[in-house]
């Protein structure tokens, strides 16, 4: 497999190859703008300088436009295309087959990604007082963003990995913001929502705070009616 990987024009750039004529192996360039010709790698030198030296392009990039000229020279226009190209040739020397085809391999690189935004999973928690709570982060943008991101909380903590771990109940519930910002971008960043419920007395009675409407007390402690939690 021949390869060209040494140049990485920027996406929508054309690459220019060194259109020439003659096909005689002394004709045939060995450097270029694009590398060398696709034919070059497969000259044996000085013994081929006099031959006629051709390549037949059997599959193009699945992408672009790809011209080639009888010297090998080629010119590739990625119209927007990033990443791995190839196309395959065959070589004839003095008008013979020679060889298996060959794959001619180039990159085009799609130029610095950019950070669009931050979302987070799950976006809305609830959690008893102490209780633990995995999240994870997606970074979006073009080309390929950096995922990483860093982890904050309003209350509680959270570690490198996402991982939240909610502050003791309080008697009321609390609702806490937990956000992940892009190490790439630290202007873009993404907010999730954690609720902690209110704590229960010892015995479970509930705590006076977190009783909603409805709800009547007895003598006792019983109640009667419905209670949320948070």
């Amino acid at each position: 497999m021949l390869r060209n990987l040494n140049h990485n024009p920027a996406a929508g750039k054309r690459i220019l190859g060194t259109p020439k004529s003659g096909v005689s192996g002394a004709a045939i360039p060995a450097v270029g703008q694009n590398g060398p010709s696709f034919l070059y790698p497969s000259l044996s030198l000085p013994a081929d300088a006099s031959r006629e030296i051709r390549g037949w392009v059997l599959t193009r990039p699945s992408a672009g436009t790809l011209t080639t000229f009888e010297n090998g020279a080629y010119e590739y226009d990625p119209q927007g295309a990033t990443g791995e190209q190839r196309f395959t040739f065959q070589l004839y020397v003095d008008g013979v087959v020679t060889g298996a085809p060959a794959t001619v391999t180039f990159d085009i690189a799609g130029g610095a990604s950019v950070v669009t935004g931050v979302t987070i999973s799950p976006a809305f928690v609830m959690l008893a007082g102490g209780a633990t709570q995995a999240f994870s982060a997606t970074v979006s943008g073009t080309n390929s963003p950096a995922q990483t991101v860093t982890w904050s909380a309003s209350a509680g903590t959270i570690n490198a990995s996402g991982l939240f771990t909610a502050p003791t109940a309080t008697g009321s519930v609390q609702t806490l913001s937990i956000t992940a910002t892009s190490v790439q971008d630290a202007n873009k960043s993404g907010i999730a929502t954690a609720t902690v419920s209110a704590a229960l007395l010892p015995g479970g009675y509930p705590v006076p705070g977190d009783v909603r409407s409805g709800v009547q007390y007895g003598a006792s402690g019983e109640f009667v009616g419905t209670l949320n939690t948070g």
